[in-house]
């Protein structure tokens, strides 16, 4: 019997792990590849309806939270944004604390947008990571029209996602597309639509888990892109252009771009 030499087995060993790699290679092409086309259904989902509601979210080194809202459209009634700020934050577990609500441009249509603000807590956990959307979004849920809210932008200010942080989510009743910001100040952004008015139907999870975006039906991916105006950004006041946006660090557990350090310029 032929014994092999060492460095025939060296030379196959070498071709064997050769060919483990370009295989594992491939799989890890064909997940990207599947991942990248939910985010892309997902998007033309959440891009389909011009938002109605900018909602801004900011903890206070106390640990409360400040939540700003502007809703986009001129017409909405002041008494109504009164009602759903205080059912979110009934549904946080915190009601409204030091509440205000004034017409950014009274008189003038072009830049006239009601405004809340009011302080309640539970919607971040920094210590997990773990966003809360739901008290938000069941809250301008439900409205009949022409006041209806399909399409919501919410910002949770100074906060670093991580791992745990909610991403994406799609199911028949809401579906979620988030980015993280880095510059010039972390924060993670979440463009939302609502699939139903049903408030009880509307469920997102805290934990993000690639699990979390079922395959789209056809009708809900026939979304047309729509384009905000720039004067409801200004009313937003959302984060400046120019950000670096990333979130595909959630993949691999560091972020794709790196941070410049404290005291660079």
């Amino acid at each position: 019997m032929r014994i092999p030499s060492q460095s025939g087995l060296l030379l196959r060993n070498s071709t064997i792990g050769r060919g483990l790699i370009l295989v594992l290679g491939l799989f890890a092409l064909i997940g990207s590849s599947a991942a990248q086309q939910r985010d892309l259904a997902l998007e033309r989902i959440v891009s389909g309806v011009k938002p109605g509601v900018a909602v801004v979210v900011r903890q206070q080194p106390s640990g409360a939270e400040i939540v700003d809202v502007t809703m986009l459209d001129a017409t909405y009634p002041a008494n109504l944004l009164r009602q759903q700020c205080d059912q979110l934050a009934r549904l946080a577990g915190v009601p409204m604390l030091g509440a205000q609500f004034w017409d950014s441009a009274p008189g003038d249509d072009r830049f006239s947008f009601q405004k809340a603000r009011f302080g309640t807590d539970n919607l971040i956990d920094r210590e997990t990571g773990q966003l809360w959307l739901d008290p938000i979004l069941k809250a301008f849920a439900g409205i009949p029209a022409p006041h209806t809210i399909e399409s919501l932008l919410i910002t949770f200010e100074g906060f670093t996602a991580n791992q745990q942080t909610i991403r994406t989510y799609l199911d028949d009743h809401v579906a979620v597309l988030g980015t993280a910001v880095l510059a010039p100040a972390p924060a993670v952004e979440y463009r939302v639509r609502l699939l139903t008015q049903d408030q009880s139907k509307i469920t997102v999870p805290k934990v993000h888990t690639p699990e979390n975006v079922k395959k789209p039906n056809p009708e809900q991916a026939r979304r047309t892109n729509s384009v905000l105006p720039a004067v409801l950004y200004l009313a937003i006041g959302l984060l400046g252009a120019g950000c670096l946006v990333y979130f595909g660090f959630l993949a691999v557990g560091k972020p794709s771009a790196k941070r410049p350090r404290e005291g660079s310029k």
